[in-house]
């Protein structure tokens, strides 16, 4: 069975280029657009791993990481932080870290991205790409 990873971006571009990365490498991957859809389709699918875009409508990312480290059943979900935001991500990785949240900086490389999920998903914990 593939591992199952959730992709959250509010760019749909980005969405379908990262599923279409990950599933031509043997995943599983589903895309949501927005923070709210992030964390219903965790619910609903399980995924064994998530990569979250920290700028969206609705709920951003940082919103969507403390609601997932909050219940007892998403705690230990791992995630990889994808953003163009590198100043924003450079000035908050402590914040990054203590929500157990790996960095991966945009634009994505497909090589990059597939090393590291594998790392993560391999180690059970996010690490930065």
């Amino acid at each position: 069975m593939a591992f199952r990873v959730l992709v959250v971006d509010d760019s749909p571009f980005i969405t379908e280029v990262t599923s279409g990365i990950l599933i031509g490498a043997g995943y599983e991957a589903r895309a949501v657009n927005d923070g709210g859809a992030a964390l219903t389709a965790v619910q609903e699918w399980r995924p064994d791993l998530m990569l979250l875009d920290l700028v969206m409508p609705v709920k951003d990312g940082w919103a969507v990481l403390a609601a997932l480290r909050s219940d007892p059943a998403t705690k230990s979900l791992p995630v990889i932080v994808i953003t163009s935001s590198h100043e924003t991500a450079r000035e908050r990785r402590a914040q990054l870290e203590a929500y157990g949240a790996g960095l991966l900086p945009k634009p994505i490389e497909a090589g990059r991205l597939l090393a590291t999920v594998r790392r993560t998903l391999s180690a059970g914990v996010p690490t930065i790409g």
